[in-house]
C-alpha cells in the first residue's frame, strides 16, 4: 500500500468516526477551524503550516466549559515540497465571555513523511510517523458564526523516537459555526 492510500484510508476512518459517534451523529453545532503557522523560532528549512479541522462539542460541563472532538487534515508547506499530517483528538473549550473563547487541545498526529526535504542541502527528522500535538488558542466572536483567533501550538513525538526535535508555532485561527 502507498504511502498515501495509508494516509487516505486513515483519514477515512477519522471521518467515519467523528459522524457515527452517538454524541456526534447530530450534525449541529459543528465547527471548522482553518489554522496557519509559522515556526516560533528559526528552523534549519523553511516551513509553515496549514490546517483545517472540523471539531463538535460532545459534552457540556455547564454553559461554559465543554469538551470537543477534533479531526484534522494538514499540510506541512516548505520551499520544495508539501508533506501531509491528519490528527484526531479531544479539546477543552470555556466561553470567557459572550464573544471571547478559550480553548486547550490535545491531538494525535499522523505524518505521511517525517524526514522533510531527505537527500537536499539541509533535512528535518521528527523520528517518527506519529507525533502528539497540544495547543491554546483563544478566538474571539467578529459576525454571527464567525470567530478569528491566536493558536500557540507544540508538536513532538514525546521522545518515542532516536529523535525528537520538537515543532512550536504561532497561528492565525478562522472559525466558522454550522
Amino acid at each position: 500500500m502507498t504511502k498515501f492510500n495509508y494516509y487516505k484510508n486513515i483519514f477515512f476512518l477519522l471521518i467515519l468516526s467523528f459522524f457515527t459517534s452517538n454524541s456526534l451523529i447530530a450534525l449541529d453545532n459543528i465547527k471548522f477551524n482553518i489554522n496557519y503557522g509559522v515556526p516560533t523560532s528559526k528552523q534549519n528549512i523553511s516551513i509553515r503550516k496549514l490546517d483545517l479541522e472540523l471539531y463538535k462539542n460532545i459534552l457540556h460541563l455547564n454553559n461554559k466549559i465543554g469538551v470537543d472532538f477534533y479531526i484534522g487534515l494538514g499540510r506541512f508547506i516548505l520551499t520544495e515540497d508539501d508533506y501531509m499530517n491528519c490528527s484526531s483528538g479531544l479539546g477543552l473549550s470555556y466561553k470567557l465571555s459572550r464573544i471571547i473563547d478559550l480553548n486547550i487541545i490535545g491531538k494525535l498526529k499522523y505524518l505521511d513523511t517525517y524526514i522533510f526535504n531527505e537527500g537536499l542541502y539541509s533535512t528535518k527528522n521528527y523520528g517518527g510517523n506519529f507525533q502528539f500535538y497540544a495547543a491554546i488558542s483563544a478566538n474571539i466572536l467578529v459576525k454571527n458564526n464567525f470567530n478569528i483567533g491566536y493558536r500557540l501550538d507544540h508538536m513532538s513525538n514525546g521522545n518515542m523516537y532516536n529523535v525528537n526535535p520538537a515543532l512550536d508555532s504561532h497561528n492565525i485561527t478562522i472559525k466558522y459555526n454550522f
